[in-house]
Formats: structure tokens, sequence, C-alpha cells
């Protein structure tokens, strides 16, 4: 962000400005790179960089996968070495802003660039200066062009702000935008500030940061109020996809859920999302409720809107985050009518790591079909599958574990030779990672599995096998365990 305010300069953290103290001065283009590298997690190095050319030290570097204020401390022609650290491993779209190069300050050319570390200090400017946008400039603003401008005609400027992503995260607990206990069927969400309360919006000719707080103490930030009147036009409807938006409504900020996902698997072109200066935002204009009263709705133009996350929706106007559900005899269905624990919420920024778990508190069971794969504890209904933990991904860049736990036992003479594992979207397939017991004792047998799950909503499911139906071979403390990040 840029404020000028009586001829001088204020930056915030990750910004740049550009000040033309001459008469003349003429602006070199904006340098922008948009290309594609490999992030692995926990490490500096982007490599297979598909091209540098342009980028400069202590250039912001951003996309997916990248923390906030990252900047460019080494590169190569195919490796550029960050200030931080990647969270997501997988070859992201990156983004190095390096803004204008080579502008006169007090008519010497010495390519200035005020850049965060210089936040507390202030920059002097003439009044005849122009502040520069860090990025593509803004024609219908004297300010951003190329001329010249008298001072009286700059207000407080906000530029720069392609090196920041959203700040806050969606949560279903007001104030907490780390949930540490369960939320269930409930009708309300919240964008609450994390690492900051400003997030990035293109207003249709620049992006530009707006802070979602009403005050420096405000722990709330936005709020949606889910609507489940099926009359309504984008009103939330149970087994539904929705993606969750950030935008004005005038000249209020809201947040608000666009269309229902075209199938559980997929968006559907006309609400499809893209990739603009690094931040997610709607490919085409899309309409977004932000209410629940028919006429809540407004239009997202395009690239108007930024993308916040996905909601599944657990019942009409209702959602869902389980992250320790009590255990229950055959597991978990606390979550409207559906089976299983349910993270029914996915933040596409600023994820956090989670490990939900079902826990299956009936006794020994036995298995339901003899030499089948069946869901853990089927016997429990005859179809029971509440072992279960239901999960979404807004964007394919997330790694899941799953895992389960039992005490097994082989007993009567004749081994049955129990067999548990966990499934990805399936009640009936073999597991990839199968944990068999065959002593004749009562032993905990543990499996774990991993996937990179495609887009939209998935189950993991406890699974078991048994060569016969006699006995119990199965035993209590039947455990479910989702390692994720939402």
């Amino acid at each position: 962000m840029v404020r000028s305010h009586r001829n001088q300069l204020h930056l915030q953290p990750g910004c740049k400005a550009y000040v033309n103290c001459g008469s003349s001065t003429s602006v070199p283009a904006a340098i922008t790179i948009n290309t594609t590298g490999l992030l692995t997690s926990g490490s500096n190095t982007i490599t297979g960089v598909g091209t540098t050319d342009g980028a400069a030290l202590g250039d912001p570097v951003l996309g997916i996968g990248i923390p906030p204020d990252t900047l460019v401390t080494g590169f190569t022609t195919t490796t550029i070495t960050m200030s931080k650290q990647a969270t997501d491993s997988g070859t992201n779209a990156i983004t190095v802003t390096g803004g204008y190069r080579g502008i006169e300050i007090g008519n010497q050319t010495v390519g200035a660039t005020i850049t965060g570390t210089m936040a507390d200090q202030q920059c002097g400017i003439a009044p005849s200066s122009v502040v520069i946008q860090d990025g593509t400039p803004d024609p219908s603003t004297a300010v951003f062009g190329n001329g010249t401008a008298s001072y009286s005609t700059i207000p407080s400027v906000y530029s720069g702000v392609t090196a920041q992503r959203p700040e806050g995260r969606l949560t279903l607990s007001t104030g907490s935008p780390v949930m540490s206990s369960d939320a269930v069927n409930t009708n309300t969400v919240f964008y609450a500030p994390y690492i900051g309360a400003y997030v990035p919006i293109f207003n249709g000719q620049q992006t530009q940061l707006y802070q979602f707080t009403s005050s420096p103490t405000d722990q709330t930030g936005l709020t949606l109020v889910l609507d489940g009147t099926s009359s309504h036009p984008n009103y939330v409807q149970k087994g539904h996809l929705y993606d969750l938006y950030i935008g004005l409504n005038g000249s209020t900020l809201v947040l608000c859920n666009g269309p229902s996902w075209t199938t559980t698997s997929a968006r559907g072109s006309s609400i499809d999302l893209s990739l603009r200066n690094g931040i997610w935002t709607n490919a085409a204009a899309v309409s977004c409720r932000w209410g629940t009263a028919s006429g809540n709705i407004v239009t997202c133009p395009v690239n108007q809107c930024t993308y916040a996350g996905t909601m599944l929706a657990t019942d009409d106007g209702q959602t869902c985050v389980q992250i320790k559900p009590a255990a229950a005899n055959g597991g978990v269905s606390n979550c409207g009518s559906n089976s299983g624990a349910y993270l029914g919420l996915w933040n596409a920024y600023n994820r956090v790591r989670v490990v939900t778990r079902v826990q299956d508190s009936a006794g020994p069971w036995h298995a339901q079909t003899a030499a089948a794969w069946e869901p853990g504890d089927t016997v429990f209904t005859g179809s029971n599958t509440n072992n279960r933990i239901n999960f979404l991904a807004g964007l394919q860049v997330v790694q899941v574990q799953g895992s389960v736990y039992e005490n097994n036992i082989s007993s009567g003479g004749t081994p049955t030779t129990p067999s548990i594992g966990v499934d990805f979207d399936s009640t009936t397939a073999m597991p990839d990672v199968i944990c068999k017991q065959q002593a004749t004792q009562i032993v905990g047998v543990g499996c774990a599995a991993w996937s990179i799950p495609a887009l939209g909503s998935h189950y993991l499911q406890a699974m078991e096998q048994a060569a016969t139906t006699s006995g119990t071979p199965f035993g209590a403390n039947l455990t479910t365990a989702l390692d994720w990040e939402y």
C-alpha cells in the first residue's frame, strides 16, 4: 500500500512505489514475469522455471505455495531462490513483479525502488512529483500516468499490491481464524483476519488493497449468512459445492457465495477461476449472494471478485467443520443426515494443517460378507458407512494422508485373517495399502495411505476384510484419521 501525505511517501511491507521528481522523465515499461516453476515444501528454491528474464534481486515473487512478502534473493536462467520457504509442493504458476526500472529521482537516474524495508522511514517528494503504480498504469488517472501532476491532485494512493495475497481465513467460528472446536450444522461463514486485515481486489483498472475489518481490534471480519431458501438464486443447496468470494457491493466489501458447481468434481466453465497477478479471481462474470434476502446478489465482473475458498453444503443453508467429533457407536453421523465427519470449508490461502479423526465406540464385530472389502463396521446397520471423513479441495494443490487404526483378533481356531486399510472415494475397492493380522491374539493394527485429490468433494473411508463372517475379528477402537490442510 502506498499513501502520500504532505510531500511524504509512506509504504507498507511488500510494496513498491516509484517517484518521478523531474519534469520530463520518461517511464520504462513495467516488468512482470508470468511463468511456472516446481516448488518443494520447506525449500527456498524454485526449479524448472520457464524464464527469469528481467528478474532482479528484491523483486516480489508470488503464487500458490509461496508465503506473502516473499522476495527474490537469487536466480539463474531456470531457478529462483526465495527469501521464504515454499509451503506447498508441485508445479505452480508463479509471478515475479519487478515494477518499473530506471526511474529518475531528482533528475538522476538511480533505478530507484523504495521497498518494504523502508516502511518506517519517509521519502520526501517535491510538489510536482508523480507516484507511479507498481503494475500496469491506469491511463484514466493522472497520478498513474507518465506525465506530471500537481501534488494537490494526488489523493491517498493504494498500489503495488500485486505482491500481497489475501490475509484472512474462512472460518465457522467468530473471532477464530483457525478453528479449535467443531462447528456442526451452522449457517454462518466468517472471513477473519489471520496474517493481516487486507485483501487485494481488481477494480477493472488496477488491483487495490481493501481492509476487511471495521477497526484494528475487529477479529470477526466479514460475515456471510447462508441462504437456504430454494426460490432464491444462488441458494445453498445440500450436497453442492460453492466458491466463496470477496468483492464490492457498491463501495461495501462483502463475503459472498457464487453459483453451485456443475458437479461435485467440476465447477463448469461459466464459474471457473482465473489467476490474475498471482491472485485467484472469477474468470467470467458471476452472480454472488451476500445475504438471505432474495435480492442480496451482487454481480462480479470478470476478475473483480477475489476467490477466498470453497464450501460444501451439508444441508440447505448449512455447512460443517468437524475436527474432533465425539466417538459414537458405528462412527459419526451428526452433520445433517450425512455419513461420517465433515471438513466442509477449504481456504485458498493461509491454509493450516488439521488432523481430523472419527472413532467407533462399538464393541467387537464380524465381517458382513466373507472375503470382501467393505466399509469398517458395516455390520453395525448392515450398510454402515459412518467411519469416514468427508473433505474438499477448491484447487488441486495439497496432498492428503489417511490412516486407520483398529484392535484386530484372529480367534476361534480357524484364523479369519482380518485386514484393514483406507479407500479414497470408494466403499468396495481393495485399498492400496493393506495391513493384515494373523496372530490369535488382540493386536493393534494401523494402516496409512496418501493421495493428491482432484478438485471437488471427496471422502476417506475405513475398510475391512475377513476370510469368514464367523467370530468377531474386528475389535473396538476403530479410528479413522485424515491429515489435511484446509
